[in-house]
């Protein structure tokens, strides 16, 4: 629809929705650490976000952010706004996973990591070349393989959350 208002627009609605569901997916993993490692969090939380900037640094010095001036100032905030949520969004699962790698939700997390990476290195490939992107190439299964990881992940959960209650039921 937002095509139809603003011609050649790459950006729509739907990438805002979208980005703003990142924020509440991250609530999630803060949230679930400090619930489930909460020392570790205190312990280790200076590190990771030092960590996760000095990398965030590091990426866009190698692999700059393209702005470019023919396109609006909505699209290029967009553009490099998935990229600083991608990061934000691996970060926090890089430090859910440390901090119960043996636990009971661990393979649910790791799935959730996987899914991930896989639409990091897609946001990036798309912020890198979104002047010359064209819908269906190869790369855009890095988001539909992320989907699939996120959904694998989710199954897990309700399984693994399903055999935990009747653990507890049984007792």
């Amino acid at each position: 629809m937002w095509y139809f208002f603003f011609e050649e627009a790459a950006v729509s609605i739907a990438d805002i929705f979208y980005l703003s569901a990142y924020i509440f997916f991250f609530i999630g993993i803060v949230l679930t650490i400090i619930l489930v490692n909460e020392s570790f969090f205190k312990k280790n939380l200076q590190w990771i976000l030092i960590g996760t900037i000095f990398t965030f640094i590091g990426y866009n010095y190698f692999f700059p952010i393209s702005w470019d001036s023919s396109t609006s100032f909505i699209e290029n905030i967009v553009i490099s706004g998935y990229i600083l949520v991608d990061f934000m969004l691996l970060g926090g699962i890089i430090m859910l996973i440390s901090s119960i790698i043996s636990g009971t939700f661990a393979t649910f997390w790791i799935f959730m990591g996987i899914g991930a990476i896989l639409t990091f290195i897609g946001d990036t490939y798309y912020a890198l070349n979104s002047d010359t992107y064209i819908g269906g190439q190869i790369f855009d299964l890095t988001w539909n393989f992320s989907y699939v990881s996120f959904a694998i992940g989710m199954v897990l959960l309700v399984n693994t959350a399903r055999v935990a209650m009747q653990n507890t039921i049984n007792r």
